[in-house]
């Protein structure tokens, strides 16, 4: 194809910790509400880039170019107001 056709695939994974959250408070804590590390939040997945050079030439240039990506989420651990 002489290097007109490109692709690039990429997997990935990941974990986010400590998302804060504004959560209610027992009221007998003497506070009502406030910021707390509630989560945990699993990502991983593929991404593919294609790019296509359709006409090259001295005076013109025409390239395609698209991108997938299947980012799969999962939630993990929650605290919920009862543990806090």
């Amino acid at each position: 194809f002489n290097n007109r056709v490109t692709l690039d695939a990429s997997y990935y994974t990941r974990t986010t910790t400590d998302l804060i959250f504004n959560t209610n408070f027992d009221p007998a804590t003497g506070f009502t509400n406030g910021p707390q590390n509630i989560n945990e939040f699993e990502s991983d997945g593929i991404e593919l880039n294609l790019n296509v050079k359709v006409f090259d030439t001295e005076n013109f240039g025409w390239d395609i170019g698209g991108n997938l990506a299947v980012p799969p989420q999962v939630v993990g651990d929650i605290t919920t107001p009862s543990t806090l």
